[in-house]
C-alpha cells in the first residue's frame, strides 16, 4: 500500500471523531456556506442592475469614456452654452 493510505489509517485510528468533525468537517462547511452566500448577494445585485435598463450599466460606463463632458449633456437634452 502507497505511504498516504497508511498514514490516513493511523490518523483515523489516533484522531478523535469529535475532531475531526470539529476541526475538519465544520469549518470546511461553513467556508462553503459562506462562499455561496456572497455570490448569491452578488448575483442579486448584478441581477438588480441589469433590470434597471437595456445595458445602462454598460453603455453609460462606455459612454463617459468616449465623450467629453459637453458631450454627455447633450446626449442627455441640456443646453450647452
Amino acid at each position: 500500500m502507497s505511504s498516504l493510505v497508511l498514514f490516513l489509517r493511523q490518523v483515523v485510528r489516533e484522531v478523535p471523531g469529535w475532531f475531526l468533525w470539529l476541526g475538519v468537517f465544520l469549518p470546511f462547511t461553513l467556508l462553503i456556506i459562506q462562499i455561496m452566500v456572497y455570490l448569491n448577494w452578488k448575483l442579486t445585485e448584478v441581477e438588480t442592475k441589469l433590470s434597471a435598463g437595456p445595458h445602462a450599466w454598460y453603455t453609460t460606463s462606455r459612454q463617459s469614456q468616449r465623450t467629453s463632458p459637453s458631450q454627455r449633456q447633450r446626449a442627455r437634452g441640456a443646453k450647452c452654452p
